[in-house]
């Protein structure tokens, strides 16, 4: 079992209250990542539970804004995202649903709850990922680029933030095993073939592999 008192990318021990490990500068987990509090005066990372920067001594609470959308993090982290058990990629997980590629709408009734990074410095990963606003697939390339299982065209990231996906390996490898089709472009879980919107199954032949920060029992610990 993890030691959840070292850093898991270079197991120095946990400072409390920090986020991120002073020896090699990543965050000790995505999930403290996901909620921590940004100083505004110095710019560190203090766990939620602090109400003063663990670094300056600052007051770091936090007003909350009424109508801020509840699906982006003060952090740079987004959640609302789930696996399509159908096509197997990641979507965002709104309603109506997004067209599959395997027919119908995504299904993610089987799908943990997952979120990734808004394009962010201090979150080592790949870049350049999008949300296509058609199928509702997480997908890398340009605004238009891929295959969209909605249009038949190709993907419209024109409304997306542009998302950091770690590769496989850098924080913890119970998240990885998604890759990214050379077909259609999107992120797909790479342990299943699934329906690739270009037609046939995804080819994720020669794809880097990638981890996806999701819930589970532990994280409630």
């Amino acid at each position: 079992m993890e030691n959840s008192a070292l850093c898991g990318s270079c197991g120095a021990t946990r400072v409390p209250g920090f986020v991120v490990c002073k020896f090699c500068s990543n965050p000790y987990s995505p999930a403290l990542a996901a909620a921590a509090i940004r100083c505004s005066g110095c710019g560190t990372l203090s766990t939620a539970e602090q109400t003063k920067c663990v670094s300056c001594g600052a007051s770091i609470v936090v007003a909350v804004d009424e109508e801020e959308d509840d699906d982006d993090d003060d952090d740079g982290w987004e959640d609302g995202f789930a696996w399509c058990s159908k096509c197997q990629a990641l979507v965002y997980d709104e309603d109506p649903a997004g067209r599959c590629a395997a027919g119908g709408t995504h299904d993610t009734e089987d799908s943990e709850a997952y979120a990734i990074a808004i394009d962010d410095d201090e979150y080592e990963g790949q870049s350049g990922f999008r949300w296509c606003g058609k199928c509702q697939c997480i997908y890398r390339g340009a605004e238009s680029a891929g295959r969209c299982a909605a249009t038949g065209g190709a993907h419209d990231g024109s409304d997306s933030d542009e998302y950091t996906i770690a590769r496989d390996g850098e924080y913890d490898e119970d998240y990885g095993g998604w890759c990214v089709c050379a077909r259609c472009s999107v992120l797909v879980w790479g342990e299943e073939d699934g329906v690739c919107a270009a037609g046939g199954k995804h080819d994720v032949s020669n794809s880097s592999s990638y981890e996806v920060w999701h819930e589970d029992e532990d994280d409630d610990e």
